[in-house]
């Protein structure tokens, strides 16, 4: 069994507070068409494109990041920053049902959720984890960590690497 070391941990802090940057998306903005779920066309000159997407906010849907045709390409993002979790080598975390995995820009499903941690890609792997636990990392519990678990890494397709060395 592999437990985080409280340092690295801490680097990896998800502040879980509500979303304060990208647009917030209400009800009201949002359409479904053809199956897929958009953003109305006067909310989509409000986002913020980087790379042919926007992140997004809606309370019923969580983060979300939105492509420039309004298209809804990914739902479930995790929180990293007050804000939706970044892109980090072309995928992003994503979060359903308690578990979490990885989708690429286009929104395909890289790494199955199937785990109960995971932590951003850097350099073809990330850090993953099952029967992890997130827990406040401090008394007035603004931040939170992954306590615990088996850490695993993994690569792009979500097939298991070998893990570098903890910093």
């Amino acid at each position: 069994m592999i437990t985080m070391p409280p340092r690295l941990g801490l680097l990896f802090v998800l502040l879980l507070l509500a979303p304060a940057r990208a647009a917030e998306v209400g009800s009201a903005d949002l359409e479904q068409r053809d199956k897929a779920l958009f953003v109305k066309t006067p909310v989509i000159r409000r986002l913020a494109f980087s790379g042919g997407l926007a992140p997004a906010w809606s309370k019923n849907f969580g983060w979300m990041y939105v492509d420039k045709r309004g298209k809804v390409v990914i739902q479930g993002v995790m929180k990293m920053d007050n804000g939706p979790d970044a892109f980090h080598d072309g995928l992003v975390r994503l979060e359903r049902g308690g578990k979490c995995g990885f989708a690429d820009q286009k929104g395909a499903i890289r790494v199955p959720l199937i785990y109960d941690g995971c932590l951003g890609f850097e350099r073809g792997k990330a850090r993953v984890c099952v029967k992890c636990r997130l827990e406040c990392a401090e008394k007035e519990c603004e931040h939170h960590a992954y306590k615990g678990g088996d850490w695993r890494c993994v690569g792009p397709w979500g097939d298991r690497v070998a893990c570098p060395p903890l910093p």
